[in-house]
């Protein structure tokens, strides 16, 4: 469990990483800060989130994960994209993605290799020859997106959040 918890940790850091060096190459001057925060409910039922202690966390934990996108410049950002890993270790939890701005809300799944917007589904072949179509469970995506449908103003800001759950 140590070392699950130790990759998990390096996971979550590599995670907010790339997604900052995502939005660097995507938008000059704007400005992303990425939090995690485990979910926890309190005695009368009531969420609460707190920041990780130490960054550790044990299997069936719900971390959210939470992305600030400014912009920063003077002018308008014409196009922006805000891309969330979703960690080894870890299950995007369905219909937990908020966006913090009009987006288009996608998924990456490694088996499709494209991203589309949920749901996603497979062409499964029967006994019979006939082809079915399956939907993918959020537990296969990969990645997360937040395409953006407008322009976004200078000095805007937007929060994006989604929860996974720790295997």
């Amino acid at each position: 469990m140590r070392i699950t918890t130790l990759l998990l940790r390096v996971a979550i850091v590599s995670a907010i990483f790339w997604t900052a060096l995502t939005m660097v190459a995507l938008a000059q001057s704007v400005n992303l800060h990425g939090e995690v925060f485990a979910v926890y409910r309190s005695d009368d039922g009531q969420e609460e989130l707190r920041e990780l202690q130490d960054g550790l966390v044990a299997p069936g934990d719900t971390l959210e994960f939470q992305f600030t996108y400014s912009n920063e410049l003077d002018e308008a950002v014409e196009s922006a994209v805000v891309v969330g890993p979703i960690p080894e270790y870890t299950v995007y939890q369905g219909g937990t993605a908020e966006e913090g701005t009009p987006s288009e809300f996608q998924v990456y799944v490694p088996e499709i290799a494209e991203w589309t917007s949920p749901p996603v589904f497979r062409k499964k072949t029967q006994e019979d020859g006939s082809v079915e179509r399956q939907e993918i469970p959020p537990s296969e995506y990969s990645s997360l997106r937040w395409v953006f449908l407008d322009q976004f103003p200078s000095g805007e800001e937007a929060i994006f959040t989604y929860r996974v759950k720790v295997k």
